[in-house]
């Protein structure tokens, strides 16, 4: 078992090859891995010590545990589902299925938006219309939104991933 290695930073800790922040929600201890940047972790601890004295930090959790799958599954559950969503499920699905909430990034939308620009048309193979793409994107967008009013995602959607 590798040995654990403390850094200058209160709560940041090395494992091998990866970094690792410890902090406390309330009365509750959490470890977490965060991947091989001492400034990424350094980073990381204190964005989580900032929501967890918000009281936020309940979200976090949820957005680790539940995957783009479980929230189109709760979204088409609200009687307020738009069609214009639910007829683009697969897209969405194709990209995102089996993603934690917690791992898209904003380079994924801009990815994801690249990659409906890029698929031809079902029928006639031709390229997809800007308005296709900004339908798609639109109902994403309804999707975040609609995790982040019902506690299941943050707000701020991370600029790189956490492992």
């Amino acid at each position: 078992m590798a040995k654990r290695i403390k850094t200058k930073h209160s709560g940041v800790y090395k494992v091998g090859k990866k970094y690792y922040i410890c902090f406390w929600v309330g009365s509750k201890k959490i470890e977490k891995a965060i991947g091989s940047r001492l400034g990424d972790a350094v980073r990381e601890k204190l964005e989580r010590e900032a929501r967890a004295k918000k009281g936020k930090y309940s979200v976090l959790e949820k957005q680790e545990k539940t995957t783009f799958d479980d929230l189109l599954t709760i979204y088409k559950k609200e009687s307020d589902a738009k069609t214009y969503i639910l007829t683009s499920e697969k897209i969405y699905h194709d990209f995102f299925g089996g993603w934690k909430l917690s791992q898209i990034t904003r380079k994924d939308l801009f990815d994801f938006r690249d990659k409906i620009k890029a698929t031809p048309k079902e029928r006639g193979g031709g390229e997809v219309t800007d308005s296709h793409v900004n339908r798609i994107m639109a109902g994403l967008r309804r999707l975040i939104n609609f995790a982040i009013d019902h506690e299941l995602m943050d707000r701020c959607l991370p600029s790189h991933s956490s492992t």
